[in-house]
């Protein structure tokens, strides 16, 4: 008598048996040195008001609640200064959270180390994270000395001084003139670019 398989299983072994012969090749395909696959086995649902913080910021916001068209009511009752800190202190809370929540969904790894078994694969852990694997690179990194050349050097030379220009400015009271580093007009005209970039996100967010 056959055995009933549970959809879970079935899902197992089809993505089973797929990455096995994506990965590990078959007698048609041959394997590949550098393969590389992953993907997310189940779909996971994602409700756009769990996004509002991208398009509000992390601020507390008091909205009325949407009254029924065509339908009259009352107009819902003037709230205390003390009720609106409480509900703009909810709304904060809530907006870290969704804030939180897409980081850690962004900052998992999903295991491809390969099949488990006949019919299972291995799925992703949540202590596996890009937060981790970058913390490893960084607490075991070995970073090599070495002189550059002189073509480097004078590359690197000219970069600098794209940021920074020496100048000769002059004391009015001792007249002692000195030499000091200022931001060449290139830096000057991007951080105006930027804050300017900056008034207008502040003020899309503020609507």
């Amino acid at each position: 008598m056959a055995k009933d398989v549970l959809p879970d299983e079935l899902m197992n072994s089809v993505l089973g048996k797929l990455f096995d012969v994506l990965t590990n090749g078959d007698d048609v395909a041959p394997k590949s040195e550098d393969n590389y696959l992953a993907w997310l086995s189940v779909g996971m649902p994602y409700p756009p008001e769990e996004l509002d913080f991208l398009s509000t910021g992390l601020t507390g916001i008091v909205r009325e609640p949407e009254r029924p068209e065509g339908e009259e009511t009352e107009p819902p009752a003037k709230k205390t200064p003390e009720e609106i800190n409480q509900l703009l202190a909810q709304d904060v809370n809530r907006k870290y959270m969704q804030a939180e929540n897409l980081s850690r969904l962004c900052d998992m790894v999903p295991d491809t180390s390969g099949v488990t078994g006949d019919v299972t694969m291995n799925v992703w852990y949540q202590e596996n994270t890009l937060s981790q694997a970058y913390n490893h690179i960084l607490k075991f990194r070995q970073v090599t000395n070495f002189e550059p050349d002189e073509k480097t050097k004078a590359k690197i030379k000219r970069l600098k001084g794209l940021l920074q220009e020496k100048k000769i400015k002059k004391n009015i009271v001792t007249e002692e003139e000195k030499e000091v580093l200022e931001e060449t007009s290139l830096v000057k005209m991007y951080n105006e670019k930027m804050q300017k970039w900056m008034n207008e996100a502040l003020e899309y967010n503020l609507k």
